[in-house]
């Protein structure tokens, strides 16, 4: 009764918590690091906060080992719950810098999502630093599911600011291109003639049967506005995130698009598939 209550009730479990970590930090790692030591380019473009200091120092010796360092650090006191004002903190500022740079080349991977994603965790803790009373358990989830799902909102909000109710209708075209150019684009990287032919039978048949595709951006923007949905209670949450996940597979077949930090955090806050695994596995193992 008391992990029905934990799964479906508004509470979350320190082992619930440690999954979601989990689930996101490696992720953020790899991108930073990676970051830090492949992209050896001038930040030309000068986004966020590259846009007040230069951000190419940051890739140049010492530099990159003190930011690696920190990095690490950071990462290992939030995974192991240490000092998680100085980790929320120093994850908040780290990724903001770094994805900052990455940005400032042209990179664009949505990784803004992780740094709003740490800053809410950093309030959440330092508001219960103050008032000890604070539902920690509960909000350090609630807060980071608020800032996903206000992601979510804003583009659905976006997209019918910009073409009002006919926004799916005269955007079809456009889109059928850009699956075929997004496949094209995947041929021109690996060299497979695979991805141009699938390129071209997705959006050949799509053009043939626009109205398939006016359906379907027209229930993205409607899927993208409901997703306040994921923070009316950790139930809601896990099927409107189910929903929202089959949505990126969708994307992902037709335009061979993968959103990975939308789709991570997505994963980490509503369905935790690593904590999933892990009851599965207890489960089993009481079998044995």
């Amino acid at each position: 009764m008391e992990q029905q209550n934990s799964f479906w009730g508004n509470t979350y479990t320190a082992a619930e918590w440690t999954c979601i970590k989990i689930t996101i930090i490696p992720l953020v790692v790899l991108v930073a690091i990676y970051s830090i030591w492949h992209f050896q380019f001038n930040a030309i473009l000068q986004e966020n906060i590259c846009s007040y200091i230069n951000c190419t120092y940051m890739v140049k010796t010492p530099v990159n080992y003190i930011l690696t360092a920190a990095i690490l650090l950071a990462a290992t006191l939030y995974i192991f719950e240490k000092m998680m004002l100085i980790a929320t903190g120093l994850l908040t500022l780290l990724s903001l810098l770094v994805f900052s740079y990455t940005e400032s080349l042209g990179i664009k991977g949505e990784y803004g999502l992780f740094t709003v994603i740490f800053a809410a965790q950093f309030v959440a803790y330092l508001i219960h630093y103050i008032k000890p009373g604070f539902n920690l358990k509960y909000n350090r989830v609630q807060f980071s599911l608020q800032l996903l799902a206000a992601a979510y909102v804003l583009s659905g909000i976006a997209k019918f600011s910009y073409g009002g109710i006919y926004w799916a209708e005269n955007n079809a075209p456009n889109f059928a291109a850009q699956i075929y150019r997004e496949y094209y684009s995947a041929y021109a990287t690996t060299g497979n003639i695979f991805y141009a032919a699938k390129g071209a039978m997705y959006s050949g048949w799509l053009v043939e049967h626009i109205w398939i595709l006016k359906l379907l951006l027209a229930l993205t923007v409607i899927l993208e506005t409901g997703a306040i949905l994921l923070i009316t209670g950790k139930r809601n949450a896990f099927i409107y995130g189910s929903v929202l996940l089959l949505l990126h597979i969708g994307i992902y077949i037709t335009m061979n698009i993968v959103l990975l930090t939308i789709v991570v955090t997505l994963l980490a806050l509503t369905i935790n598939p690593v904590y999933r695994f892990v009851q599965l596995a207890a489960k089993a193992k009481q079998l044995v």
